[in-house]
This record gives C-alpha cells, sequence and structure tokens, in this order.
C-alpha cells in the first residue's frame, strides 16, 4: 500500500512537471514575440516609455520561465536527487523565480505610474519614470537575494524543492506591492474619464485585467500558503504568468491603432507629446495604413 501511494505520488509530480514544462514553454514563446514585436518597431516609437517598460517586463517574465525550465526537465528524468544537487538547484531555480515575481511585480507598478502621469499630464513624473527604469530591477534582486538567503525552498517528503515559511516575506512584498499597482490603475481610470471612449476603454481595462492577471498567476500560490494544498497548481500557475502579461499587454494594444495623428491636438507642448496620452502607450501591434490629406487650394485674388 506504502509502495503503490509512492508510485502515485511520482506520478502526479511527473505529470506537474510535463505541464510546468509546457506552460513556460508558452511563456518563453510569447516573451520572444513581444521582443520581436518591440524591435520591430520605429526607433521613434521604440524609445518612448512603454515599450520601454514593456520590453524590461518581458525580460523579469523570462527569469521565472528560465528557473521552470531547469527545474522541471531535472526532476523529470532525475526524480531523486542527491542533497547537494537538491541544495544548488533550489537556490539557483528558487533566486531565479523569486526574482522574477518581485522584479514582475515592482516593473507592473512602474507602468502603473506611466499610465496615470500620462493621463494626469505630469511632465515631471513622466521626466523621473523615463531615468528610473533601472530601480524595478535594483529593489527586486535586493529583495530576492535577502529572502534567498534565508533558505525559503527545502526538500519536503518527495519534493526536493518545497517553499518554507521563508517565502513568506517574498508573499508580503508581493502583497504589498500588489495593492499599490490596483490602486494607481484605478486613479489612471478616473482620470482617463476626461478623454474618447477609446482611451477610458484602455484605462479601465488595465484596471480591471492587471488584478485578474495577477489572481491567475500567483493566486493559486496564496492559496497554497494557507491551505498547504494544491502546490502543483501554484507551479503551473506560476510558469503561466509570461504568458498572461503578454496576452494582457498585447490585447490591451490594440486599441492603440492608427491614433497618433491626433496625439499633437490634445498636448501642449512637443515634448508633452512624446509621452502623454495614447502615443506614449504604442507597442508595436498595429496596422500599416497610408494617409492622404486634402486641404483647400485658396483662390487668388
Amino acid at each position: 500500500m506504502w509502495l503503490s501511494s509512492d508510485v502515485l505520488a511520482r506520478n502526479n509530480d511527473s505529470i506537474v512537471n510535463v505541464l510546468m514544462i509546457l506552460s513556460a514553454s508558452l511563456s518563453t514563446g510569447s516573451c520572444i514575440w513581444i521582443l520581436l514585436a518591440l524591435k520591430k518597431l520605429h526607433p521613434r516609437y521604440r524609445n518612448r516609455l512603454f515599450p520601454r517598460q514593456l520590453w524590461h517586463l518581458t525580460f523579469a517574465d523570462l527569469l521565472i520561465s528560465t528557473g521552470a525550465l531547469i527545474y522541471c526537465p531535472l526532476r523529470v528524468f532525475l526524480p531523486v536527487w542527491p542533497p547537494e544537487l537538491s541544495s544548488w538547484v533550489c537556490g539557483i531555480c528558487g533566486f531565479l523565480l523569486i526574482s522574477g515575481k518581485l522584479t514582475t511585480q515592482f516593473i507592473e507598478f512602474h507602468m502603473a505610474i506611466n499610465f496615470l502621469a500620462a493621463f494626469s499630464r505630469w511632465k515631471a513624473v513622466a521626466f523621473i519614470l523615463q531615468r528610473t527604469l533601472f530601480l524595478p530591477w535594483l529593489v527586486g534582486i535586493i529583495l530576492s537575494v535577502l529572502v534567498s538567503a534565508s533558505n525559503p525552498y527545502h526538500p519536503s517528503g518527495n519534493t526536493p524543492c518545497c517553499p518554507g515559511l521563508a517565502i513568506w516575506w517574498e508573499a508580503m512584498f508581493g502583497a504589498m506591492i500588489f495593492i499599490l499597482t490596483s490602486l494607481v490603475y484605478v486613479c489612471a481610470c478616473w482620470r482617463a474619464f476626461g478623454y474618447p471612449r477609446a482611451v477610458k476603454r484602455r484605462a479601465t481595462h488595465m484596471a480591471f485585467w492587471y488584478p485578474v492577471n495577477f489572481f491567475l498567476s500567483f493566486g493559486p500560490m496564496w492559496m497554497y500558503f494557507f491551505s498547504r494544498e494544491g502546490w502543483g497548481l501554484a507551479k503551473v500557475s506560476l510558469a503561466l504568468s509570461g504568458f498572461g502579461n503578454a496576452v494582457v499587454y498585447s490585447c490591451n494594444s490594440k486599441y492603440v491603432t492608427m491614433e497618433r495623428d491626433d496625439t499633437n491636438n490634445c498636448t501642449d507642448s512637443e515634448d508633452l507629446a512624446r509621452w502623454a496620452g495614447l502615443a506614449s502607450f504604442r507597442v508595436g501591434f498595429e496596422r500599416q495604413a497610408q494617409v492622404l490629406e486634402f486641404s483647400e487650394r485658396r483662390s487668388e485674388t
């Protein structure tokens, strides 16, 4: 009886690891697609703040995918790990997962402030944001080092890397960032009500889809913390976070079609037109169109 239950647990663990490999591969492919789309942008749009933020977010998502793609194949082909291998793999993969999660959330907070600054026309805030893209990485890596130093993952039964009590620090940091980011998106949505309908729709979509994507990606992890069940689902959801971010931000960008020609009509200066309103959020998922302008010829007297 004990042997059959142990074999069943190993089979379930193998299924979870295969699902994680598929999920991480899907997230990696989505990240590569985003990077290629950004690379195809004209430099005029590529150097704007939102495409640069999306570039950083994509690389942060790749940290999570990399950690999953290192850990899961080893678990599939080597079910039983010696203590030395378990210590090294848990340390490396745990750091990649923690740093990826925290850095991703800090970058999304940075992006949310950009939304609010654009709709509020805060030139000073936009100026600061353009020069502080390194801060989400700096803060995320420092916190990840502090959390990883407390050995957050350790062997437990047949699982060589199981989260311990120290992982609560990472969860608390993530919860605080989530609350702040959600509040900023709600404020941006409120500020967007003075704009055209397409802009309001894009703002409300971000205010709605950001928490939905967060709970789909990290919610199962919280359920595991409280119930100590569903660790497999939590790992699969975490591996899909890169795909979720790609879907949310690419779908939101489809509302930004050919409206850049109207940007100067709603701005006060040329500098403001570089980041405010719709133009600052161009990502590159756009259509190519030819615009012809006609004007009446003045009659000479």
